[in-house]
Order: C-alpha cells, then structure tokens, then sequence
C-alpha cells in the first residue's frame, strides 16, 4: 500500500510537517512524481492513514495559527516601514521645496511683494486673480509661475525649478507661498518642517519598534499555549484492576477493593487466587481488600497487610462516622466464595 504525502511549511522553521494525503492499493502512474511512503500491505497504509488522521489535522491547524500570526506580525512590519517611508519622503519634499525657494529668492520674493500691493490697495480676489491672468498672457515671467491662488489660506502656488540643475535632470515642483512670509521665511519653514518631520520619523521608530515587540511577545506566547492545547495526549490504555479502588504497596504490591458490593463479589469470586490475601475491615458493608501476591514467595510483607488494612477501613463507614475500626485479614483459601441464593457474597 501506498500513502501520498503533502507537506506543509511552517513559517520561520526549517522543519516542515508531513501530511497523508490519499491512500493506494497501487502506486500508480500519475503518483510517481509526488511524495509517498510504501507500507507491507495496503491494509497497513489505511490504517496508518485513518489512525494518524487526527493528529496530523491538529498540528496543520498549529501550522495555519503560526501563518496567521506571521501574516500580522508581517502586517505591523510593513504598516511601520511605510509609515518610516512616507515621512523620509516628506522630508526630502520638504528639502527640495525649501531649496528650490532659496535658489528662486528673488523671483519669489518680487511675486509676494505684487500680491502684498494688490490686497494693500484693497483689490478683490477676482480681481486679483483677473490681473495675474493678464499678466500671464502677456508672458510675466513673475506671474507665468504663478499656479494657484489660495488667497483664502493666505498664499499661492508656484511652480519652481532649479536654475542651477540641468534641464534635463532638474525636476519642476509647486511649492506653497505663505504671503505673510518673506521668502527667506518661507524658505526657513519648509526647513523646520523637516526637522519636525524627522523628530516624528525618530519617535515613530521608537513607538512603532515598541509594539512589534510587544505584538512578537503576544504571538509568541500565543503560539504556545495554542501548542499545549492542540498536543495529543495518547489515551492510555486501561488496565484490568483500575476500574476498582487501587494502589501499589510500598513493597509493590498491587492491591484492589471494589466500589461496591457488585465489584466486592467480583473481587472474590474472579480475582482472589492462590497465595493472594484477603483483608477486610471489622465493620458491617466494608469494601473487600485483595493483596495480589505476585512473587513466588507464600508470605506478603507486614507492612504491605498494613497499609491494605488501612485502605479497608478508610473506604468503609468507619471513616465517615469518624470512629476507629479494626481490620482482619486472612489467606485466600479461608475464604467462601459463594453466599446463599439473592445475597451478595
């Protein structure tokens, strides 16, 4: 028989985790170029297949919440390296437009200085705006690189480049005018708008680095605890005497009672054997004690026939009536194993 295997990788790990995915009787010709075990029959493969089925569903939905938490903890790092990118390129807008002013000084400061007259001689924004049109048309070179009008916010855009960059190389730029401000001043904000920009890119590094981190520790622990609740813990198979009360001796030796008198004729009747002892405590509807003598030695050990009495008298009524009771014991052959018709030996 054959077992087609699937594997899954897990994130960050060089181990990746092997899955059954079909069974064959054959190994068929299109399952030559995938994975596959060989088994001695094809009964084996199915029974491997089916008896690790749930196991293997259980570590492929460890796989899965270790993606999930790889693809947040993903999403935060990105998130943080766009966050880091847009305000590297604010600053650099920033440079460059503060540049491109300084090396337009005097064409900047004579278009603030005709926008200042007109709005001190009390013209209008439209008429403000009519005589830039006018000028454009006859080719100002002031108002030619007059873009916008913001006279609203107390500025206009121009459009800048740089006179000492080649024309091919020199990339044009609209940069904002405050009218209020000289162009050395406008020049000089744009300058603080960078140095704020990197304080906020610093401090972003600093916060964003911090709940990575915080996030990493979550997940991880996440992780685990996902682990130990998804681990399968083989059921252990049960043992013919541990369904009565039971413990092994200080000496070893395995000791029994039943739960009740069901289990107590039990105990007599199938499990009390040669060389075993039977001890009982000195109280009406005590649970019966079996001693399994499992060494060739006829003699079980004081301490053994002790320790028995005591569990006899604890599971019996004594311990509930908090009163102290005796405990007898006597060898298996002494015994009668069969009780009057209707009764419970």
């Amino acid at each position: 028989g054959y077992l087609t295997l699937k594997i899954e990788k897990r994130p960050n790990s060089t181990e990746d985790i092997t899955i059954n995915d079909e069974f064959h009787p054959y190994l068929f010709k299109q399952l030559e170029k995938h994975r596959y075990n060989e088994y001695e029959s094809f009964n084996k493969a199915v029974d491997i297949f089916f008896s690790s089925m749930e196991s293997q569903r259980i570590e492929s939905k460890v796989v899965q919440h270790e993606k999930q938490a790889m693809k947040k903890l993903e999403s935060i790092k990105k998130d943080h390296e766009s966050r880091l990118e847009n305000l590297a390129k604010l600053q650099e807008i920033d440079n460059r437009r503060a540049a491109l002013i300084e090396n337009n000084i005097e064409l900047v400061e004579n278009a603030i200085s005709v926008l200042r007259s007109a709005i001190a001689n009390k013209y209008s924004w439209d008429m403000i705006a009519e005589m830039v049109k006018d000028a454009q048309d006859n080719c100002d070179p002031i108002a030619s690189k007059i873009q916008n009008l913001k006279l609203e916010k107390n500025c206009f855009s121009m459009l800048l480049d740089d006179p000492y960059e080649d024309g091919d190389n020199g990339d044009s730029m609209v940069v904002d005018i405050d009218i209020d401000l000289t162009a050395h001043a406008n020049a000089r904000k744009y300058y603080d708008h960078r140095k704020d920009a990197a304080k906020k890119e610093q401090k972003t590094l600093d916060h964003t680095e911090k709940i990575y981190k915080n996030v990493q520790r979550k997940v991880k622990q996440e992780l685990k605890e996902t682990t130990i609740k998804t681990t399968i813990v083989m059921a252990k198979k049960t043992l013919w005497f541990e369904k009565f009360f039971w413990f092994i001796s200080s000496e070893g030796y395995l000791i029994i009672a039943g739960r009740d008198a069901q289990q107590n004729e039990m105990i007599v009747k199938r499990y009390l054997t040669k060389n075993d002892l039977y001890v009982h405590a000195d109280i009406h509807g005590a649970t019966s004690v079996v001693i399994k003598n499992h060494t060739e030695k006829p003699e079980i050990p004081p301490k053994t026939i002790n320790e028995a009495a005591n569990m006899a008298v604890c599971y019996s009524a004594s311990w509930d009536a908090k009163v102290v009771s005796a405990a007898y014991w006597v060898h298996s052959h002494q015994v009668q194993k069969t009780a009057p018709t209707g009764q419970y030996l």
